[in-house]
């Protein structure tokens, strides 16, 4: 089949800059502005320890400038509360300029942060299921294709980009989440610090798992970790971890059982003290060394009911201290010190996150329904009831427990609220609940907290940043809001996808015929290349439950096929474009039920 010719072409004009460098991202500005601009929200929760806090201090006055809704995210894993990396967008802040990934239509967007339009576009062959991460001008994200990509943010051009399998590993796609991805996806969202980035590629321990050190710059390895998939030992089942750190000799292995492991990346690596963090969703994140890659001493842990340490698809942390499913660890030894005061002991259900600095901790206490009894009970679906702070720079302990002892944090301050704690900027916190979002004044020693502004929204706040001098808040249906000091008449970007329109060039008999005479019209259907993409357009509009994988050698024809796609609101899991041929791509076997 042939392509109807219809690249679009552009041009990028080149301005004269000044390009200032600062320790978390870079600033475009031109020649002569005069306009001050706060700092970048770089990464996710904002920094590589991921501690959600950031320095600037945003107007205490916050109005809408603009609101733009994306499709409704679809994550990896819709009904896991410990594996909830994708389960809506995260967007960074460099300069003018917001960046989101996206797990529905497998591309990165780069919007502009005062008015909210579209500066560009990149698709790739997968997923793009974690938040970018900006630096010195360029913007580096993983991808369910299994590469790391770094774009230039001005122009979104490929600068370069790494394969996470080592380049001799050779292995069929699979299937997953109505797409064909990589049998080694990037599910170690990238982190950056001092010019490295790291990632880690791969999910099922026993096919291998390989975590990364990369030049930012460059792209070259500094170094790789490909021995992450085995572990002697790794796995622990109804064995309890403290026994088996302290003298493997005293685990009763007629109660559990300690079975070999490995790692299997799920959530945002880190870097917490001298260690790159790698969370594994269920299991305990591993901890490798930031300049060798090594990883320490792992177990996974049995992190089933009751108060037994868990994973969770990220780790928060500073130089002393890090938080995982809600507990506190020591940073130096990697010992859990506190157990979260709000877990529940029933089954896995809400646990705090907290925003942290150095000194202080701040998160929304869960409500529990089975308050007063032994056991706790804190259900997604409740929310939440208290806003609290914790002193953490030297906590103190309980003399009356025997060792060893646990750490107890100050109450510094607390108020009755069901909203939800995100982010720190200077001085403020910023929280949400269904409709709302707010930012609550972090008080003096000795004076109260309260809540300092409010706005109504549409939908709930799933995430938020601080960046440019704005409020950016994100809602678990798929829209992006942005607030600052200005009173503006806000601009509204509504997904209103263009359907296809009735074309009597033939096509559309074409596709009733390959129907009728296949039976099949739920599935997955494979396209050896797109023609001029009619053949497929017709098949997506006639069958909703038809997942069409079309195989295609030419980029430039498949980046102008998605492009449309896109638009029509047929990218991603209901089109699938990968750009090669059978033999580069090494299909699956079996994967379709219609091939044409």
């Amino acid at each position: 089949m042939n392509q109807e010719s219809g690249m679009s072409k552009f041009f990028v004009v080149c301005l004269a800059c000044v390009f200032m460098i600062t320790g978390f991202g870079w600033v475009v500005e031109a020649a002569g502005a005069e306009e001050n601009r706060g700092s970048d929200w770089p990464m996710w929760r904002y920094d590589a320890g991921r501690t959600a806090a950031g320095p600037d201090e945003l107007p205490a006055e916050l109005h809408l400038q603009w609101k733009r809704q994306l499709p409704r995210p679809r994550p990896a894993f819709p009904d896991e509360p410990r594996m909830r990396f994708d389960s809506s967008y995260e967007p960074i802040v460099m300069g003018k300029t917001m960046f989101v990934g996206s797990m529905v239509t497998d591309s990165v967007a780069a919007f502009d942060t005062d008015s909210g339009a579209e500066k560009w576009k990149f698709y790739t062959d997968g997923p793009v299921r974690f938040a970018p991460v900006g630096w010195k001008g360029n913007v580096y994200f993983g991808s369910d294709d299994g590469h790391l990509y770094c774009l230039n943010g001005v122009t979104g051009k490929l600068v370069w980009k790494f394969r996470g399998a080592p380049a001799g590993r050779q292995g069929r796609g699979v299937l997953g989440n109505q797409r064909l991805i990589s049998r080694w996806p990037v599910r170690g969202g990238a982190v950056l610090a001092e010019g490295i980035v790291y990632f880690a590629a791969g999910v099922f321990p026993f096919e291998g798992i390989f975590v990364h050190a990369l030049d930012a710059e460059t792209g070259k390895a500094i170094w790789s970790n490909n021995d992450c998939g085995f572990i002697k030992d790794g796995t622990l089942d109804h064995v309890s971890l403290d026994d088996w750190w302290q003298d493997t000799t005293r685990v009763d292995l007629r109660i559990g059982q300690v079975r070999d492991g490995g790692l299997s990346p799920q959530g945002y690596l880190a870097i917490v003290g001298e260690n790159v963090v790698v969370p594994s969703g269920y299991a305990l994140a591993g901890f490798l060394d930031r300049k060798s890659g090594k990883l320490s001493p792992y177990a996974s842990a049995w992190g089933g009911r009751t108060n037994l340490p868990k994973g969770c698809w990220y780790v928060a942390g500073t130089d002393k201290y890090f938080f995982q499913s809600g507990d506190m660890y020591d940073t130096a030894t990697g010992k859990r010190l506190q157990i979260d005061p709000t877990q529940n002991f029933k089954e896995l259900g809400r646990f705090r996150e907290p925003v942290l600095t150095k000194e202080a901790i701040y998160y929304s206490q869960p409500v529990n329904t089975e308050a007063g009894k032994r056991e706790s009970y804190r259900p997604l679906e409740k929310g939440y009831d208290r806003i609290q702070a914790f002193g953490i720079a030297n906590p103190g302990v309980d003399e009356t427990e025997d060792k060893p002892k646990t750490p107890t944090l100050d109450e510094l301050w607390s108020i009755t609220s069901d909203l939800e704690v995100h982010i720190k900027a200077g001085s403020r916190l910023y929280a949400g609940g269904s409709g709302v979002v707010a930012a609550i004044n972090i008080p003096d020693q000795g004076s109260e907290a309260k809540i300092s502004w409010r706005e109504q929204i549409a939908g709930t706040p799933s995430g938020m940043l601080a960046a440019d001098g704005k409020l950016f808040v994100v809602t678990t249906e798929g829209s992006i809001y942005c607030f600052a000091d200005k009173v503006v008449k806000p601009k509204t970007y509504e997904l209103k996808p263009s359907p296809a329109r009735e074309v009597a060039d033939g096509w559309g008999a074409k596709a009733d015929h390959i129907l009728e005479q296949s039976k099949q019209r739920e599935g997955y259907c494979l396209a050896l290349g797109l023609g001029t993409g009619r053949l497929v357009e017709e098949l997506a509009r006639r069958c909703d439950e038809l997942h069409i994988v079309v195989v295609e050698p030419d980029a430039k024809k498949a980046n102008t096929a998605r492009r449309k796609l896109d638009e029509m609101g047929l990218y991603g899991t209901r089109i699938h474009i990968l750009v090669g041929d059978l033999v580069s791509l090494q299909l699956p076997q079996y994967m379709a039920s219609l091939v044409f």
